[in-house]
């Protein structure tokens, strides 16, 4: 195919000028040779050596294609209209495992979906469909549809604020979606820290993987953390994202791996008022974990966590939370109660900040 050769500075001048008049190539590329530019000429453009082309040489060149604009160009031809038109619109890329939700119609061309999304987007590793949340820890029912070069992991890194974390949908909660809730989280144990005048004991019973840790940690807002979770999947995890965590951190930290249930945490005599801050990340079942958990809280402390429950009902979990605060003994120096995001039509998952001292 022939090429004009042009200077990269004034590429857009002469795509204008052959779009005006009909000489440009639709869907071939723009080839780049060195500081020049080869870009794609139509049969009916002028021969090489016409005035118009003012001097600027016409190469012969191979035509660069471009390809498809979207995965879904990728399949396989006999699939069938019916079934194109119920495509998914949207999919999760979660560092290099690419998580689609497909209706049942699709089961059928459910490999081709996959196959059609690996050769369309490279950084993604293996595609998987998702089945939901299911099970104790709520973690994600997935089925490996396709992967690159044979790969069946799930594990992956992610990156969250400059900081990388390995997770495993598969096996273990994480949801890129609440990173600014973790944003906000570390603010106010900047705060707390800086009311405090020193690093925090902060405590993290539900920990996961460990994203509400990496901005308090790596900020220097942390000397002591004490993270665990009940899902024994989580815990390798949670132990190698600490171990990175600590040696990004600004100041020295210690650290204490505690797995089993955050409601026991209580029967262990160093973790009894020794938190200047405990995270409750069970929107599910916050609530009932607050009694068990107020025993961990040093003099003055926080307590960050999220609760799904009804809309409008953010009066009732103020009253709820103060009760079981000040049943323990403890006075409520603040209490904020958000609604944050929708979890269904009727539920919404609540922000709760409460802080809370011994002293009269």
């Amino acid at each position: 195919m022939r090429h004009l050769s042009v200077p990269k500075s004034i590429t857009e001048v002469w795509l204008s000028s052959l779009r005006s008049h009909g000489w440009l190539v639709d869907g071939a590329g723009i080839t780049a040779e060195g500081e020049m530019r080869l870009l794609p000429l139509t049969e009916s453009a002028p021969p090489e050596g016409d005035d118009v082309w003012q001097g600027h040489a016409v190469l012969e060149r191979e035509a660069l294609t471009r390809g498809p604009s979207h995965w879904a160009e990728r399949l396989p031809s006999d699939v069938p209209a019916d079934l194109m038109d119920a495509l998914p619109s949207s999919y999760e890329i979660m560092g290099d495992v690419l998580l689609v939700k497909l209706e049942t119609p699709l089961k059928s061309v459910a490999v081709d979906i996959a196959t059609a999304m690996l050769a369309h987007l490279p950084n993604v590793r293996v595609v998987c469909e998702d089945h939901g949340v299911h099970g104790t820890f709520r973690v994600r029912h997935l089925e490996v549809l396709a992967g690159r070069d044979g790969a069946t992991s799930t594990q992956t890194s992610v990156r969250e604020f400059g900081l990388t974390y390995r997770v495993d949908p598969a096996k273990v909660y994480y949801s890129a979606r609440l990173g600014n809730e973790r944003r906000r989280s570390a603010a106010v144990l900047a705060e707390h820290a800086s009311a405090l005048g020193r690093p925090l004991v902060v405590f993290d019973p539900y920990a996961g993987v460990g994203p509400n840790l990496g901005l308090p940690v790596t900020e220097g807002h942390a000397a002591w953390v004490v993270a665990g979770d009940l899902n024994p999947d989580a815990m390798p995890l949670l132990q190698q994202n600490l171990e990175h965590l600590v040696d990004r951190a600004r100041s020295s930290v210690e650290v204490t791996l505690h797995g089993g249930d955050g409601r026991a945490w209580r029967e262990h005599a160093p973790f009894l008022g020794a938190a200047d801050a405990v995270f409750v990340n069970l929107p599910h079942d916050a609530a009932s974990h607050l009694a068990d958990l107020v025993p961990l809280l040093a003099d003055d402390a926080v307590m960050l966590g999220w609760s799904i429950a009804d809309r409008d009902t953010e009066a009732d979990l103020n009253a709820q939370v103060r009760d079981v605060l000040e049943a323990a003994g403890r006075r409520v120096v603040s209490l904020h109660v958000e609604a944050v995001k929708g979890y269904s039509t009727t539920l919404v998952m609540h922000r709760l900040v409460v802080r809370s001292t011994t002293g009269s």
